[in-house]
């Protein structure tokens, strides 16, 4: 590039970044005209307001509210589950495009079919009859409201509703859903009868496939499924007009200490003095009191401290949860879960509770081939068992927010997570519009931080994935979006997004992070296919390592496709094999390499996307999965996975026979030997027979090797080879044995593609009807720092 392009470009990059900077102060004043602290103000608009230093995130008129009560279990609450059958239409001819007549109490809805809530009614009624339907669905309910509910302060919750849905009660409209996967609440206590029959009617909105929202994001396209509907629980709660909204808790086991803030709102007329009592949950812990003065319609935060000396540390071993109870004497009870963790970022590390982590994980979509977006209980359990199983320690939610119940079962189980929200593969125009104009993004990140601040499970937040980050507007708008969370987040979790190293290999936002989280997918979508990407990866791993020496990488985003049940040689695109030889490579060198933090596998489980490379396929799949689609059966990527550690990738299927002799190849004799399988393979040895199994591999990169296995039961008339059969091996060398009875066979491959081998466990004894036990068997690389 000549020297005169070159002051062009610095030119230009200084005009655009004073653009977008003025921009963004722009956007600030707009931000800054919100709902005050004394007076409710009606904003449909999720936004922060300030509270003597506390930030508070609003909607529709008063604080958004826990919404871990959707197990309508809150003591001195009441509660009405909308769950259950509800009227339902398509207004496929637009009958009803500009009228709430289906709204009002006289509508004669008796033509309309019954369908279940929650659902995903593109995919769950009359046999997914909706999936490529588009346009306005109605939904209609008679309910009866308690007598007793009058003088109450009464909340439609809905956890997901949309994509985009207008809610009415009884002819009026009432509010609006914007964000299909995030949780809102209404005020309707104006708008419903106690002790009558009410209606409550929901019109929800579908766009096209195709399709181009200004104000909405994702703005354009997008790799996953529109599931539409009312997809979560939906259900009225009815509090003390004098009640806790939220309930926010910081706690540390290495300070010791608990931060804790009750929400009160004081929705009458009348001001009032108040009692507001806190409870931390910790055993040898009072409660403490403070008395508060609350105006009429005014919101205040009550702060509390508190020594806790005797607090236990939330970690994925030992998952320590606290309950802690805020109430107003004799009017209101909220409580809220939580857990102790610390997380920070030094140099090249991510240290949560103040011990060095490495993130195992797996990127997940809340979908089921049963429910769509619509899980139950046991689904989220069966598929975050699924992950534990495979010894993941990490989840990342991509690319929204979940039902409360999958946060919740993350904390009781062990999970770290990294929460996301729908800002994703973003144009500079959009950005440019969401920092003047729109304000979409920023109130997801403030909803995600609101309403999952209290999780110990959550260890980072994300705000956006794969947008056009290289310019200072992406600055800016990560910048706005990170600030906007850590006024929630008072323990200053890492706030992040995830960046797409081959599409955008240079990225200006990437200085602003306290650490990186990179997509990449070198080998598949580009890059040297010969050694799976390995090479290229590696090599932008070095670059960003030098450009950004003292920040952790985690790679939030790496895989390939397979069909479940396709076995071939791993050179053969679409088999099971590819799939976790490609995953193999990856795994290798991110784990080589001691400042990277995470390697986060694309995707746990195939997935329903309306892009469209799946039109091809009727239940519209990504087989990009560890598991498949309908069965939630393991492929070959998942074993690998589950036995890959900080030495490599174990290149071994089955390898404590778990499930018996499955993917071993043994001789009819050896069969014969078996006593036992499950927690390693035991045999009974006859002298005059040598026992042997194998297995082949095709996903050998050129590097050193050792083959393992740990054997017991040996005597000195027991003699065990380890073998290794390549034309590509250049040197086997010698077998070393331990005290602990582990053979390690060391070998070289020298071929500068990709080769096979065969590896061989042989044993024979002087003596019959000796046994020994083989397990643990390994065929890893070894890496290099």
């Amino acid at each position: 590039m000549s020297k005169k392009y070159v002051l062009v470009g610095m030119i230009t990059i200084l005009l655009i970044g004073g653009i977008s900077m003025g921009v963004y102060a722009m956007s600030q004043i707009k931000r800054s005209n919100v709902s005050d602290k004394v007076k409710l103000v009606v904003d449909g608009r999720v936004h922060l307001v300030d509270h003597d230093g506390f930030s508070v995130a609003y909607q529709n008129g008063f604080p958004i509210p826990a919404f871990t009560t959707w197990q309508l279990n809150q003591a001195q609450r009441s509660y009405l589950s909308l769950n259950g059958d509800w009227h339902f239409f398509y207004d496929e001819e637009k009958s009803y495009s500009d009228s709430v007549k289906p709204s009002e109490v006289d509508f004669d809805d008796s033509s309309w079919s019954s369908e279940r809530v929650p659902a995903s009614l593109d995919f769950a009624y009359e046999n997914g009859k909706y999936q490529q339907k588009f346009g306005s669905f109605w939904f209609r309910k008679v309910i009866k409201v308690d007598k007793d509910w009058k003088d109450r302060f009464i909340k439609l919750i809905s956890l997901g509703m949309g994509p985009k849905a207008e809610i009415f009660i009884n002819g009026q409209s009432v509010g609006t859903s914007k964000f299909g996967a995030t949780p809102s609440a209404i005020n309707v206590t104006p708008y419903l009868e106690t002790g009558k029959e009410n209606v409550i009617a929901i019109r929800v909105d579908r766009n096209p496939h195709v399709y181009l929202d200004r104000d909405g994001v994702p703005p354009g396209s997008y790799d996953w499924w529109d599931y539409s509907g009312i997809t979560r629980d939906i259900y009225l709660e009815a509090t003390n007009p004098q009640t806790v909204v939220k309930v926010n808790v910081q706690a540390s086991q290495l300070d010791q200490k608990i931060e804790a803030q009750a929400v009160v709102l004081n929705l009458t007329e009348k001001p009032d003095q108040m009692k507001v009592v806190l409870d931390p949950g910790v055993n040898g812990i009072d409660p403490k009191t403070k008395e508060v003065q609350l105006e009429a319609n005014e919101v205040k935060v009550v702060p509390f401290e508190f020594d806790v000396p005797s607090i236990k540390a939330w970690t994925p071993d030992s998952p320590n949860l606290y309950t802690a109870t805020a109430e107003i004497p004799e009017k209101d009870i909220l409580t809220a879960q939580y857990g102790a963790v610390d997380v920070e970022v030094n140099d090249n590390e991510l240290l949560i509770n103040q011990e060095s982590v490495f993130l195992k994980g797996t990127n997940w979509h809340e979908e089921s081939a049963l429910s769509g977006r619509s899980l139950t209980v046991e689904e989220y359990q069966q598929e975050l068992d699924l992950m534990k199983a495979a010894n993941a320690n990490f989840i990342r939610h991509a690319h929204y927010n979940r039902h409360p119940y999958a946060y919740q079962y993350a904390d009781e189980v062990g999970l770290y997570v990294m929460d996301e929200v729908e800002n994703y593969w973003m144009n500079v125009e959009s950005i440019q519009h969401q920092l003047s104009e729109g304000t979409a993004s920023e109130e997801l990140a403030i909803a995600m931080a609101w309403n999952q601040v209290n999780h110990p499970s959550i260890i980072m937040w994300g705000v956006g994935n794969e947008n056009t980050s290289n310019n200072q507007e992406h600055v800016d708008f990560y910048n706005m979006l990170r600030d906007a969370v850590r006024k929630i987040d008072l323990k200053e979790r890492p706030v992040t997004y995830a960046s797409n190293t081959q599409h955008h290999p240079e990225d200006i936002t990437r200085a602003e992070p306290d650490l990186l989280t990179i997509n990449q997918y070198y080998g598949f979508h580009g890059g040297n296919a010969e050694d799976f990407g390995a090479g290229d990866f590696e090599e932008r791993l070095e670059i960003l390592h030098e450009t950004y020496p003292d920040k952790p990488i985690i790679i939030t985003e790496n895989g390939t496709w397979s069909s479940y049940g396709n076995r071939g040689d791993s050179t053969i695109g679409g088999t099971e094999d590819w799939q976790a030889a490609n995953f193999a490579a990856h795994w290798d060198v991110t784990v080589s390499k001691p400042y990277t933090a995470g390697y986060t596998f694309w995707n746990f489980k195939d997935y329903r996307s309306k892009e469209p490379y799946t039109e091809a396929d009727s239940n519209r799949l990504s087989a990009m999965g560890m598991v498949d689609w309908s069965e939630l059966r393991p492929k070959v990527v998942y074993e690998y996975f589950k036995n890959a550690a900080a030495e490599g990738t174990n290149r071994v299927l089955n390898p404590n026979f778990e499930s018996g002799t499955d993917e071993w190849s043994l001789s009819t004799a050896s069969e014969k030997a078996i006593v036992e399988t499950g927690d390693g393979l035991t045999v009974k040895l006859d002298s005059t027979q040598v026992f042997e199994i194998s297995q082949r591999t095709t996903d050998l990169l050129k590097g050193d090797y050792e083959f393992a296995a740990t054997t017991e039961g040996i005597t000195e008339s027991t003699n065990v080879q380890l073998e290794v059969s390549a034309k590509n091996v250049d040197e086997l060398f010698t077998i070393k044995v331990d005290q602990d009875g582990r053979f390690t066979l060391p070998f070289r491959v020298v071929h500068d593609g990709i080769s096979s081998a065969r590896f061989s466990i042989k044993a024979e004894c002087e003596e019959d009807g000796q046994t020994i036990t083989i397990k643990d068997v390994r065929l890893s690389r070894v890496l290099s720092d």
